[in-house]
């Protein structure tokens, strides 16, 4: 683990040593979706539905696509660590860690309440070490009998009127920009 250094973040640390283009980036693509790259392709899957038939016929009932999917995302982070970076206050940061983050509902009903499941992975991490992770995650987050943290923050910005709502997440962008 990397010793916290002034500048670097409690979710990652500042990346000093980038080339210039790098460093100028944040300032010419200000959002998130002035700044995403996105491609269309298609790949055979008859292969990974096979595995994921092995993977449930060994145990693991609800293991599915998206299992598959969140090992090879830790995979290639393991490999390819300049993808797990992050943008804030113009300054580039490393995660320290490598985090898949979701929605899911409380129950399987149109009604139901979402919740947020937030899984962190180790660079070895197989598909059935995400599977296990996740499931133990979406479990103490269903079997809880309170509420998430997430949805308590939420609950409570709920209650605030539009105007100033508005003014609260300015005001919480500009603490996130200064890294607080």
């Amino acid at each position: 683990m990397r010793k916290k250094r002034i500048g670097d973040r409690s979710d990652g640390r500042r990346l000093r040593k980038l080339n210039p283009a790098q460093k100028i980036s944040p300032y010419i693509l200000k959002s998130r979706t002035g700044s995403q790259n996105l491609i269309w392709d298609e790949i055979e899957i008859e292969e990974i539905e096979r595995y994921i038939r092995q993977k449930r016929n060994s145990g693991l009932i609800r293991f599915g696509f998206m299992h598959v999917l969140v090992a090879a995302y830790v995979r290639t982070v393991s490999q390819r660590p300049g993808i797990n970076r992050f943008v804030t206050g113009q300054r580039i940061f490393a995660r320290n860690d490598i985090q898949v983050i979701m929605t899911a509902k409380k129950t399987m009903t149109l009604g139901a309440d979402d919740t947020i499941i937030k899984a962190v992975f180790e660079p070895t991490d197989t598909a059935e070490d995400v599977y296990r992770k996740f499931d133990f995650e979406l479990n103490n987050t269903l079997n809880a009998d309170d509420e998430t943290g997430f949805y308590k923050i939420a609950k409570a910005l709920d209650r605030i009127p539009g105007f100033l709502l508005k003014l609260t997440f300015w005001l919480l962008s500009i603490l996130d920009y200064i890294g607080l």
